[in-house]
């Protein structure tokens, strides 16, 4: 009889467990249907904000994660020293790919891959008006970028001094951009 109860509860717990299982794995399944509703809006704005602009902001727009993701000589933003850069995560689009391509074929320069490991960029956001209801042709870019914590002193003036020169080269093509380097421990309030 003993025998007979143990193996009753037994079964009782691995079907419990599997019970438990098939609810984590419905709850995971919803979790990525969110996330991939989330990444359509999200496209679907930044569809509409480049549409509502010129082809010089849409240039600007696109390749900002490229510049802040490699470091080049004949790249925009390029300045000695072990500046940092990678972006955690990043992959060029078709745009980007095409960009760094004609960078390697009409140049012969390849632009070199950030190291491996953990990258000191962890994202790039764009905020303020872009792709809201207050977007309009004359409207700038601000975005922060969002950064380690490991990066010291002289690694966050490196990147601040990258991200001026971004800026100017941005306002040569009539787009206004700031960048506002942004510790990912410390978000502002």
């Amino acid at each position: 009889m003993v025998t007979v109860f143990v193996e009753i509860l037994k079964l009782s717990v691995l079907l419990y467990v599997g019970f438990l299982n098939i609810r984590r794995y419905v709850l995971y399944l919803y979790i990525e249907t969110l996330k991939q509703r989330l990444d359509a809006i999200n496209q679907l704005r930044v569809d509409r904000a480049l549409a509502a602009m010129g082809p010089a902001f849409q240039q600007v727009y696109s390749l900002l994660p490229t510049l802040l993701h490699y470091h080049h000589p004949l790249m925009p933003g390029y300045l000695d020293g072990n500046v940092p850069r990678g972006i955690c995560l990043y992959t060029p689009d078709e745009t980007q790919r095409h960009y760094l391509d004609e960078l390697e074929l009409n140049r012969g320069m390849l632009a070199k891959e950030p190291p491996k490991g953990e990258l000191p960029i962890t994202g790039l956001y764009s905020m303020g008006s872009t792709s809201s209801v207050g977007q309009s042709c004359s409207s700038d870019l601000d975005i922060w970028v969002c950064h380690q914590s490991w990066l010291d002193s002289e690694e966050r003036q490196l990147l601040q001094r990258k991200c001026s020169l971004l800026e100017s080269w941005a306002a040569s093509l009539g787009v206004e951009v700031s960048f506002f380097l942004i510790d990912e421990n410390r978000f502002p309030p």
